[in-house]
């Protein structure tokens, strides 16, 4: 009885096999709408969990904007490579742009500092 069994369990398997492969082929040529819509909504849930990044929609190369900087400084009197580092650091510190900045009183003292 068991080598029956076995025989039944083995001809179950192959059933399987066969039945799997044929859903194989099946699924190749029709779209299983189902599938395709539970990934596009696991894909939806995914990027609304996403943390959303402050960077704005359009950057901005920054060293074009360090360029427009230093160019703002030399207009206002500072061409020395060393106070417009000192400025550009500082105003980022503060979270204001190099020409605000030079109204700083802290800036100007330490650019005062740094000339003597």
């Amino acid at each position: 009885m068991s080598q029956e069994n076995e025989t039944n369990t083995e001809e179950l398997l192959e059933d399987e096999l066969d039945e799997s492969q044929d859903e194989q082929d099946n699924s190749e040529e029709q779209i299983d709408w189902k599938e395709r819509a539970l990934k596009a909504e696991r894909a939806i849930i995914k990027s609304k969990n996403k943390p959303k990044s402050n960077t704005p929609k359009e950057t901005v190369d920054t060293s074009i904007i360090d360029e427009l900087n230093v160019l703002k400084l030399n207009v206002e009197g500072i061409k020395d490579a060393d106070e417009i580092k000192l400025v550009i650091e500082k105003s980022k510190l503060l979270g204001i742009s190099p020409v605000e900045a030079l109204k700083d009183e802290l800036i100007l003292g330490l650019l005062a500092r740094g000339r003597k």
